[in-house]
C-alpha cells in the first residue's frame, strides 16, 4: 500500500510540479499511454476521473495498449508524449535510439504473480509444460524466464514457452487448457480462482529491486515542459533491468544515464512519510 501511495504522490507531483500553469491557462492536451490493470494503472484512471489532471493544468486522453513494447512504439510513433511502462521495454527502445527518457522509477521491485492450471501443485511440476508470456521479449517474457530460472530450470529447454497476449489473454489461455502456467497481474487473481487457476508463486517474494514499472516522456515534451530540476530517477533498480535484457548484458552501466531525465522528482515526498 505504501508503494502505491508513492506512486501516486509521484504522480501527482508530476503533474502539478513539473509544469504547474498559472489557473487562468487553458488546459493543456497531453496523450498519456498505458497497459495492464490494476496497480498504477487504477491510480492513473483514479487521477483521471476524479479531476486531478485538469487541476492541474491537463487535458489528458488516456490511451491503453496491450504490452510495453507498444508502448515505445506510440511514443515513438508521436501518437502520445508519456507513458508508464515496463522498464525493460523501454531501455531496448532508448538503447536502439527511440526518442524518450525515463522521468521516474513507479514500482521497484517485481510484482506480478506466477498461476498455473488445478493439477499444477509446485512450481516443480511445470517442467515440460506450456507458459504464456505477452510478446517475445517483452517484460512478461524476461519475468517468466527469470523466475523459470529461480526454479532450477533451463527456460528455452525444461518449459515451452508461447505468445499469446497479455493478462486476460493468458488467462483465458490458462481456463481453455491451451496453456499450463502464466504471469499475471494481480487484479486477475479473483478471476482466475473462479476458473480454478490458483498461484503457484509469488515475485514480489524476490527481493532483488527491479525497476519493474517506470514513467517515460518523449524528449520533445521534457523539453517543452519541464521546469523545476530534481534528483535522478533511482538507479539500482533500473541497473538490474537493464542487465536482466539478454542483449544488453556486459554492456556498461554507465550508459543508462543518457536514457534517464535527471530534472524529475523521484523520490516524491520521500517516500510520503
Amino acid at each position: 500500500m505504501r508503494r502505491h501511495r508513492l506512486w501516486f504522490v509521484g504522480w501527482l507531483m508530476w503533474c502539478g510540479l513539473a509544469w504547474a500553469p498559472p489557473v487562468s491557462a487553458q488546459l493543456a492536451p497531453l496523450n498519456f499511454v498505458y497497459t495492464g490493470s490494476g496497480s498504477q494503472s487504477d491510480a492513473l484512471k483514479f487521477s483521471y476521473e476524479a479531476g486531478f489532471f485538469r487541476k492541474r493544468g491537463l487535458d489528458l486522453t488516456m490511451l491503453y495498449v496491450t504490452s510495453g513494447i507498444t508502448t515505445s512504439q506510440t511514443i515513438v510513433s508521436g501518437a502520445a508524449s508519456a507513458a508508464t511502462t515496463t522498464a525493460t521495454d523501454a531501455l531496448r527502445a532508448i538503447a536502439a535510439g527511440a526518442p524518450m527518457k525515463i522521468i521516474m522509477v513507479n514500482i521497484d521491485q517485481f510484482q506480478h504473480l506466477f498461476i498455473a492450471r488445478p493439477e499444477i501443485k509446485s512450481a516443480k511440476d511445470m517442467k515440460g509444460k506450456k507458459i504464456a508470456v505477452s510478446r517475445y521479449g517483452a517484460f512478461s517474457d524476461i519475468q517468466t524466464r527469470f523466475v523459470v530460472r529461480q526454479w532450477g530450470m533451463d527456460p528455452d529447454k525444461d518449459v515451452q514457452i508461447l505468445q499469446i497476449g497479455n493478462s486476460s489473454a493468458r488467462a483465458a489461455a490458462l481456463a481453455s487448457g491451451g496453456v499450463d502456467g502464466a504471469i499475471v497481474t494481480p487484479a486477475f487473481i479473483p478471476v482466475a480462482r473462479k476458473v480454478g487457476l490458483h498461484v503457484i508463486f509469488d515475485l514480489a517474494t524476490i527481493k532483488t529491486k527491479f525497476a519493474s514499472q517506470i514513467m517515460v516522456a518523449h524528449d520533445q515534451t521534457i523539453k517543452n515542459r519541464f521546469l523545476r530540476s530534481a534528483p535522478i530517477p533511482e538507479m539500482e533498480g533500473i541497473q538490474n533491468a537493464w542487465e536482466s535484457i539478454p542483449e544488453f548484458r556486459g554492456r556498461s552501466g554507465s550508459e543508462l544515464k543518457k536514457y534517464i531525465d535527471t530534472r524529475f522528482i523521484n523520490e516524491a515526498l520521500n517516500e510520503s512519510k
